[in-house]
């Protein structure tokens, strides 16, 4: 029984240790939390083959929006942001949200798991140079 009860409280740490570092992370750079929880989403999910990868996929959407939530409305009381350029993306990046969210029931997860890896070495790139 004391087994059981270890293997919950250090999953629970492992899970509350890794949230604060996306928080962080998301909070630190503005974009990066999402990746982290992929990965811990991945890890720990009970969920077997191409439903573990969906439904993490799904999961990391939803632990996001507050993430990025949060760090919007510090970002703005610390009077940094863009107005302008936000009201530019919302609008079309609600759209590709919507039409990316369908795909995703679509494309088998090898291939989307490409495809974000793809967009995060191009981005990781880019952001170097």
């Amino acid at each position: 029984m004391k087994t059981h009860e270890n293997k919950i409280s250090a999953r629970t740490l492992a899970a509350f240790g890794a949230g604060a570092a996306a928080g962080f992370i998301n909070g630190f750079l503005g974009s990066g939390g999402g990746i982290i929880l992929l990965y811990l989403f991945r890890r720990l999910s009970t969920d077997c083959g191409e439903e573990r990868a969906r439904n993490s996929f799904a999961s990391v959407v939803a632990a996001v929006l507050p993430l990025c939530a949060v760090s919007a409305v510090v970002y703005s009381h610390k009077g940094m942001g863009d107005i302008s350029l936000l009201l530019r993306f919302t609008a079309p990046a609600a759209v590709g949200g919507v039409l990316g969210a369908y795909l995703t029931d679509k494309l088998d997860t090898g291939i989307l798991s490409k495809i974000f890896a793809v967009i995060v070495t191009v981005a990781g790139i880019n952001m170097i140079m």
